[in-house]
């Protein structure tokens, strides 16, 4: 009889909260595949702003932890955070209905963003270049799969590009992760 009642309990609960997921992802659409495409997106920002909080206190605890100086770990944190108020705006604008141009703003601003820190943290061996996956995915899926080639070919010529102006001495990261490196790549797996 307690798990009748339980269940009871739980069921409002769980309706509740799938009729605020619903609302929340919902889109303003003139068109099916328009809503298709909105709803995956929105799903996705909320996945963008949950892991880009996740990203942001690795790299807080970084610094406690000893791994980081407080310089590295909060210019690292930066990144990130600043993805919670983008993800926020093209959640709120995709859903009256900008669904396509809130898809190109994220991927591009994502796309440069990344690329900037990847410049900045250790180079050719920063663990930013796994975040490209996101990108690109994001891009191929709800863009046209010929985003995800031409922006893969764009990311490896600036892997080549970066590889070359270290090798050849002209480029140096302005910051490195060295101590906290084991962590940091444990985390970003």
């Amino acid at each position: 009889m307690p798990e009748q009642a339980r269940s009871k309990d739980v069921n409002p609960l769980r309706r509740k909260l799938a009729e605020r997921w619903e609302w929340l992802i919902a889109v303003k659409a003139d068109d099916q595949e328009q809503a298709r495409l909105g709803r995956l997106f929105n799903i996705l920002m909320m996945i963008s702003t949950g892991v880009v909080v996740a990203l942001s206190s690795v790299f807080l605890l970084m610094q406690p932890l000893g791994l980081l100086g407080p310089k590295v770990s909060w210019v690292a944190a930066a990144f990130p955070l600043a993805f919670i108020p983008l993800s926020l705006f093209c959640l709120v604008r995709s859903r009256r209905g900008s669904v396509l141009p809130m898809v190109r703003l994220y991927v591009w601003i994502n796309l440069i963003a990344i690329s900037i820190a990847i410049w900045l943290f250790d180079g050719v061996y920063s663990p930013g270049w796994m975040l490209y996956i996101w990108t690109i995915s994001t891009a191929g899926i709800l863009l046209a799969p010929v985003y995800a080639l031409w922006m893969t070919a764009g990311v490896l010529g600036y892997f080549l590009l970066l590889w070359l102006l270290s090798r050849f001495g002209f480029y140096t990261p302005l910051f490195t992760f060295s101590p906290g490196r084991e962590f940091l790549d444990i985390a970003m797996l």
